[in-house]
C-alpha cells in the first residue's frame, strides 16, 4: 500500500510508457509518409462527385432552357453571355 500511496501505480507507469512509444512511432510514421500525403490532395467521395456532376448538368440544362425561351419570345439580349 505504501508504494501505491507515495508513487505512481504500475498501471499508470505502463500506460505512460505505451503512450511515449506510440507517440514516437506515430512521429516516425508521419515523417516518412508526410511527403506522399502532401503530394496527393484528399479526393471527394463517390456520392459527392456524383452529386456535383449532377448539379452541373442540371445547371447547364436550365441555362439552355432559359436561352431557348429568350430566343422564342424575343426578349432582350441572350442571357449568360449570349452563348
Amino acid at each position: 500500500m505504501v508504494a501505491l500511496t507515495y508513487s505512481e501505480a504500475p498501471a499508470v507507469t505502463a500506460a505512460k510508457t505505451a503512450t511515449k512509444t506510440a507517440t514516437k512511432t506515430a512521429t516516425k510514421t508521419a515523417t516518412k509518409t508526410a511527403p506522399v500525403a502532401e503530394a496527393q490532395a484528399p479526393r471527394a467521395g463517390f456520392f459527392a462527385r456524383f452529386l456535383d456532376a449532377m448539379m452541373e448538368a442540371r445547371m447547364k440544362q436550365a441555362q439552355r432552357e432559359i436561352r431557348l425561351y429568350a430566343r422564342r419570345t424575343g426578349e432582350g439580349e441572350a442571357p449568360f453571355g449570349g452563348r
